[in-house]
């Protein structure tokens, strides 16, 4: 009986190495992605700002220049820290 169980979990355990190893490249993927979409949310907050700065609400336009900085700033401050590992996060 053990023997029929051990290849099974001999073929499991490198499957899960093979995961492992490729787990950079994963994580390397999501960075990009979670980049692309606060870039994405900057932009969409400029245009929220100019729609309420056309509308008279200052402060709420104001809001929006300072949240569409913030989220272009995270994008390259998450650039610069990941930078030092060599790997390429361009969009």
């Amino acid at each position: 009986m053990t023997e029929t169980i051990l290849p099974i979990f001999a073929s499991f355990d490198l499957g899960v190495l093979a995961q492992a190893t490729d787990l950079g490249g994963q994580i390397k993927e999501v960075i990009k992605l979670l980049r692309m979409i606060a870039y994405i949310l900057s932009i969409a907050s400029l245009i929220v700002s100019a729609i309420m700065f056309g509308t008279g609400r200052v402060e709420a336009a104001v809001y929006g220049v300072a949240a569409a900085g913030i989220l272009a700033l995270s994008a390259s401050i998450v650039k610069f820290a990941f930078e030092a590992t060599g790997d390429d996060f361009d969009l």
